[in-house]
Parts: C-alpha cells; sequence; structure tokens
C-alpha cells in the first residue's frame, strides 16, 4: 500500500482539505488514516496492479496532520481529483465510501477547506445578507419572522390569513414548512397567490416590506416550474429542502438564475449531525450549501437550548424597559421569566446570587447578557443569534397578532 501519511507536507493553496474524527477499531490511528485518505481518492480495500507512479506521485493525497489524543487527522487532496462545479462527485470521494470502512468504527466529516478553483466552479449565494437587506429595506437590525403553523392542514385561505396576521403585527417573514409543497387540501399554486395577495395587502398596510418564502422541493423539473411561477407571480422568495432535495437539485435552481432570494431548509440533516462520532457536520453541509449557491440556511437548536435563548433575548427586552443600572430590578426580571425553561431556571438562582453579592456595583446589560451565555452554556451559533437580536436598538414590542402567530 503506497503512504499517505506525510506530516512534513505543507498544504498547497490549490489543495482540498478535509478535517475528520476517527474511533479507531483496534489499529493505530495512522493506519485508519491511510484507509481514509486512500478510499477517498486513488486506492481501494486492497492493493491494484494498475496503480503507477505517475498517478500516485500527481494525485495521491498527503494526511500532513495527526492528533492522537483526539484521533483528528487532516489530509490535502490535490484539486485535479475532483470535476469541479459537481458536488455529488466530490462528496462521493471525501465522503462517500469512507464511512463503511470496518476500519474504523466511527468517522465523522469535521469541516471542508475548498480551493479557489472549486469555489469559482460554483455560483455562490445571489444576494446574500447585503442583497437581502436591500431588497427589504432594513439595514440596522435583525430580519424576523415565523413559520405557518401547524405544518400541514390549513387551506390556501387559511394560510394566508395566518401570514397577513404576522406581517402586520410586526414581523418581517413568513415561510412554509418543510413539508408543505402542493397537496390535496392546499395546491401550491393557489396558497402563492393567495398568500402573495395578502403579502401585498399588509405591505400597502404598513408601508413596508415583507417576505412570503414558499416551499419549491420537489422533482426538478417541477421545482423549477414552481419557481418560476412565483416569480411570475410577483414573489421574491423560495424555499427549498436541500437535504432531502439534493445537492445537484439546489444547483439546479441556482443555476436557473431566476433573480429569486433562496432559503435553505435543512430537514433531514439530523441523519448525518446529531451523532457526534460519525457522519458529517452542520459546519460542512453549510459550507456546501452556500457553496452551490443559497443566500440564507436555517439554522435551528435543542429545545433546551431554545428555551434557555428565548429566557435571555426576553430578559434583555425586559431589562430594557427597566433601568438597568439597578440590581433589584433586573433580579425581579429575572425571577419572572424562571418558567421559560428547565435549564434556564436552575441557572437563574447562581444569578441571583450573584446580583445580591454585587448590590454595591451598577451591573451593565452587556456584563449581564455574557454572564446568562455562560451559566446556560448556549452554543456558539445561539450566541451570535443572541447578539445579532439584542443590538436591535429599536425597542418596538410585537403586536399580539405576531405573537399569535409565533405560538
Amino acid at each position: 500500500m503506497l503512504n499517505y501519511i506525510d506530516l512534513k507536507y505543507k498544504p498547497l493553496k490549490t489543495d482540498l482539505i478535509c478535517e475528520f474524527y476517527l474511533e479507531l477499531n483496534n489499529i493505530t490511528v495512522e493506519k485508519a488514516a491511510s484507509h481514509v485518505a486512500l478510499e477517498s481518492s486513488i486506492g481501494t480495500w486492497t492493493d491494484i496492479g494498475t496503480m503507477n507512479k505517475r498517478i500516485a506521485k500527481t494525485l495521491k493525497p498527503s494526511v500532513f496532520y495527526i492528533n492522537k489524543k483526539e484521533n483528528i487527522i487532516k489530509i490535502a487532496y490535490n484539486e485535479n481529483l475532483f470535476e469541479k462545479g459537481n458536488m455529488p462527485e466530490i462528496l462521493s470521494s471525501i465522503a462517500g465510501n469512507i464511512f463503511g470502512m470496518s476500519v474504523v468504527k466511527n468517522l465523522r466529516l469535521l469541516d471542508i477547506s475548498f480551493p479557489e478553483s472549486i469555489v469559482k466552479s460554483f455560483k455562490g449565494p445571489r444576494f446574500g445578507i447585503n442583497g437581502i437587506r436591500k431588497i427589504t429595506g432594513i439595514k440596522n437590525r435583525p430580519l424576523i419572522g415565523t413559520i405557518v403553523k401547524p405544518k400541514l392542514g390549513l387551506n390556501e385561505k387559511e394560510h394566508a390569513k395566518v401570514a397577513y396576521d404576522a406581517w402586520t403585527g410586526g414581523l418581517d417573514i413568513v415561510k412554509d414548512d418543510e413539508n408543505l409543497t402542493s397537496m390535496k387540501f392546499n395546491n401550491f399554486n393557489k396558497r402563492v397567490i393567495e398568500t402573495l395577495k395578502m403579502r401585498n395587502k399588509a405591505e400597502k398596510e404598513t408601508g413596508q416590506t415583507k417576505i412570503y418564502m414558499p416551499n419549491v422541493t420537489a422533482e426538478t423539473n417541477e421545482m423549477l416550474k414552481r419557481a418560476r411561477f412565483v416569480k411570475a407571480n410577483g414573489g421574491r422568495y423560495v424555499m427549498i429542502d436541500i437535504i432531502t432535495s439534493g445537492w445537484s437539485a439546489l444547483q439546479t435552481l441556482r443555476n436557473a438564475d431566476l433573480g429569486l432570494v433562496i432559503h435553505a431548509h435543512r430537514a433531514g440533516h439530523a441523519a448525518f449531525t446529531r451523532d457526534e462520532k460519525h457522519g458529517i457536520t452542520m459546519l460542512v453541509i453549510a459550507k456546501i450549501a452556500r457553496l452551490i449557491g443559497v443566500d440564507q440556511l436555517q439554522a435551528l437548536f435543542n429545545t433546551e437550548g431554545f428555551e434557555s435563548f428565548l429566557f435571555l433575548l426576553q430578559l434583555d427586552i425586559d431589562m430594557r424597559r427597566q433601568q438597568v443600572g439597578e440590581h433589584r430590578r433586573i433580579a425581579n426580571v429575572v425571577r419572572r421569566h424562571q418558567y421559560l425553561g428547565r435549564q434556564a431556571a436552575a441557572e437563574v438562582d447562581e444569578l441571583l446570587e450573584l446580583l445580591q453579592t454585587r448590590a454595591h456595583q451598577r451591573l451593565d446589560l452587556e456584563a449581564v447578557r455574557f454572564l446568562l451565555c455562560y451559566r446556560l452554556d448556549l452554543r456558539l451559533e445561539v450566541r451570535l443569534l443572541a447578539d445579532d437580536l439584542l443590538n436591535d436598538e429599536s425597542g418596538e414590542p410585537l403586536h399580539q397578532n405576531a405573537r399569535t402567530a409565533l405560538r
């Protein structure tokens, strides 16, 4: 077998680099790393007589980093191992047969770094955050949206009415859920017409730009037909379930260049991302989605994390309405929101104790926010979302219609 380990190798700018976690199966990390490298490139499970020096010299990847303590490796792949603009082919190599190898108990693709040549072979987002802010006219605050519930069951007019209530209640965005496409009780074309009609009404009444994200997920030809229907009827956005539709479908939609913002729903991602020892991270999925061309990716977190986030957000809003420097008022606000989450409730007690011990000090909002993020152990993506939301200085309360739609 060729030697794929080269810890002295310095990756080139043209290399595609993957980071993997390995759980070993009675072999050394070096041997396991070699198997990952060969199976994801020019080798296979056994020696082959057709391998030659030219292939090995020009295309053999290099395992250039091994962390034996954490069982993490990094592999640099020659860019010519991959077809430009073909994500299925790329993933068939670096995220294909390797997951079924018996030489490792578990294998997880943690991260990918794409070279410029591959990046340029995909369109990438047409709008991105700056383009979306230009469309909406919202520059200095987060975009706030909701999803029509129940997921399935409402007819076209009922769906449009929920969207209207959310928009006139102060929200910017309303979207279909992941499994609402074109149903017997809710036809896609009729739903789009009715909901866009109510969007126009809400825009006229509020003087604000409102967004509707219809789910165009379907077989690729039908998907494009539906996206064009949205465009023809004055829609600005479409949503697609990127995992269940597949990367080729997403690329087909982006390459059609319809001038629509693409919102990505990640339904099905947990089949890859949930196991912390095996599969593919959400980071990798997000990078691929952006590379192909989604403008925004729906990101959620676990229930307790979400409860904690709601606690943090509501606490911050209420603290703005109080005199933030007065610790007793802060404590009262905190107590009122203990019900928002089991995890939050337990950690609030510690915060209250701290507030009491520092009664002589003025606590600013940033200090309390940081403490909550730390105490509640909010994940990085939640903290970033919290920072974005909490930086909104408008202090505008949500209308009752919006609160109803959010339930």
